[in-house]
């Protein structure tokens, strides 16, 4: 059976959904490069529609990432198991598929035809998945601080730099610049290696 690799071409329809928060592309941009480090790993061969399926869910991580990092940087609203489902939606997988891909713990018609119970099958997919492509991602990135670097946009990257480098050039050490709560959180979810309990 041949193996194939999946591409940017092949689900960036599907990025558009999960991935494209703010404007002018920023987080969409970040996934592109994302996806052209994971497209390097095995986590992008797939020979079936399961296994496809299964980068779909490695997408899912992507867009978890870029969620996360947009609620605690600029307080954007993000509530996991509602987008789950949006998602799903919009780009047309059968739950079905997702229940199969799953496991027999999740054969249950309750996570079909009930509304929002699909997005516990895509969180354990998500969970099983999530570690592995964050530890892809901060290798092929450089590192952790490169991962962040990237997702914030140039006008963040400027306010930021230049007031910790005037506190610096006042004579302030490092430990006397107040740094926001909007900071600290992201250097705290940054040295969890992003984990996905970022609450």
């Amino acid at each position: 059976m041949s193996v194939n690799k999946a591409a940017w071409e092949d689900i960036s329809d599907y990025a558009e959904v999960i991935c494209n928060v703010r404007a002018f592309g920023v987080d969409l941009e970040w996934a592109r490069r994302a996806w052209g480090i994971l497209q390097d790993t095995p986590l992008c061969e797939y020979s079936n529609s399961q296994e496809f399926n299964s980068i779909v869910i490695r997408l899912f991580c992507l867009g978890e990432i870029i969620h996360i990092y947009n609620y605690i940087s600029m307080d954007e609203s993000y509530e996991p198991y509602e987008a789950y489902c949006e998602w799903l939606d919009e780009i047309g997988i059968q739950k079905i598929e997702l229940v199969v891909l799953a496991g027999e713990e999740y054969y249950s018609d309750s996570y079909i035809e009930e509304y929002g119970e699909i997005s516990e099958v895509i969180s354990h997919l998500m969970e099983m998945q999530y570690n592995m492509v964050v530890e892809w991602l901060i290798k092929g990135f450089g590192g952790k601080d490169n991962m962040i670097a990237l997702l914030e946009s140039p006008l963040e990257k400027v306010e930021d730099s230049s007031s910790h480098e005037d506190a610096i050039a006042a004579g302030m050490s490092l430990d006397d610049i107040h740094f926001s709560e909007e900071t600290i959180k992201l250097y705290q979810w940054k040295e969890s290696d992003f984990t996905r309990n970022y609450a």
